[in-house]
């Protein structure tokens, strides 16, 4: 259990995002408090840190652009994954499906009301 800074609640340590340099790993803050706190400083500096994304990109573009044209190994991968792998992707997609079926079709439900309404 860990105090939040913030909020001043204590929650569960898994409900803090992780944090490398911090002697237990964790921000002192709760990821919903940080979550919120993050927002706010986009809304304030949305302008730098767009400026900063663009700089970064504009820095790495040969990297970024390279990996997107390189991924072919990811393609060749997954295809032979998917090859080995055929009866137990069929069995994950069957038992998946028939998992989600109902939240599904709820979800259609729901969605049509709104567009009868």
């Amino acid at each position: 259990m860990k105090i939040c800074t913030i909020c001043n609640l204590e929650k569960t340590i898994d409900q803090f995002p992780n944090l490398v340099r911090s002697p237990d790993g964790k921000y002192p803050q709760c990821k919903l408090c940080k979550s919120n706190i993050d927002k706010q400083y986009y809304k304030r500096k949305a302008e730098k840190v767009k400026s900063n994304a663009n700089k970064y990109y504009k820095s790495k573009k040969d990297i970024i652009l390279n990996k997107r044209k390189n991924n072919d190994h990811y393609k060749i991968y997954n295809k032979q994954y998917k090859q080995l792998h055929k009866e137990q992707l069929k069995e994950y997609n069957r038992t998946y499906k028939q998992q989600y079926k109902p939240i599904r079709n709820e979800k259609r439900r729901n969605r049509l009301k709104k567009d009868q309404i």
